[in-house]
């Protein structure tokens, strides 16, 4: 896998997924601004994916790694908070 060899797109892969996990943990401009910080990652991602001559699976993989990081941290959060918001409300 050509991604592992370049350090820019390990540690810009990195930092998107944290991002994907910390944007839950916040709420209002931070979490815009994370949001936004994200974004911008995601988009300079495809410049050192460039550089490396990375095939287009190979990149994909590395998108779709932030798409299930993002959905599984929503689904997570929306499910335990939905849970301890029902159990607030029973008290």
């Amino acid at each position: 896998m050509i991604i592992f060899t370049s350090p820019a797109v390990i540690i810009i892969s990195a930092l998107i997924i944290i991002l994907d996990i910390a944007k839950e943990f916040t709420d209002g401009i931070l979490g815009k601004i994370l949001a936004v910080v994200n974004i911008c990652l995601h988009i300079s991602l495809i410049f050192p994916l460039m550089l490396v001559k990375a095939p287009i699976a190979e990149a994909v993989l590395v998108y779709m790694c932030s798409t299930f990081v993002y959905t599984a941290s929503y689904l997570l959060f929306s499910v335990v908070f939905s849970k301890e918001a029902e159990r607030g409300g029973e008290r």
